[in-house]
């Protein structure tokens, strides 16, 4: 599974249709995405639920890691990292991923 390849591309096309349907099926719920090489350190479970307040507190319908700013950060402000994010299930919110998966299969990293 090289970067970019085509197997590549299919576990991500794969990705992003798994989190409308979760989207589509879950409406009204938060959930949090995360890659296979996110680590949990002991203070995530008391901060998921803080972060999950601050969301219902704000409104907010998405809430990213940040990338890494160091490396180009002239080419990288407002850049987030899809490896960890906590969603909103609402129409916003799968409108924005429906959007992001036509986007990638219309135009892939290849």
């Amino acid at each position: 599974h090289c970067y970019c390849s085509e197997s590549w591309r299919r576990a991500i096309d794969g990705q992003l249709r798994e989190v409308v349907n979760w989207i589509e099926t879950h409406m009204g719920e938060y959930f949090i995405h995360t890659d296979t090489d996110i680590q949990f350190f002991p203070n995530f479970m008391h901060l998921q639920m803080e972060w999950l307040e601050w969301m219902k507190e704000e409104g907010l319908d998405m809430l990213f890691m940040r990338e890494r700013t160091e490396v180009i950060p002239e080419l990288r402000c407002g850049e987030v990292n899809g490896g960890f994010y906590m969603l909103h299930c609402n129409a916003r919110t799968r409108c924005f991923w429906q959007q992001v998966l036509r986007e990638e299969q219309a135009f892939p990293k290849m």
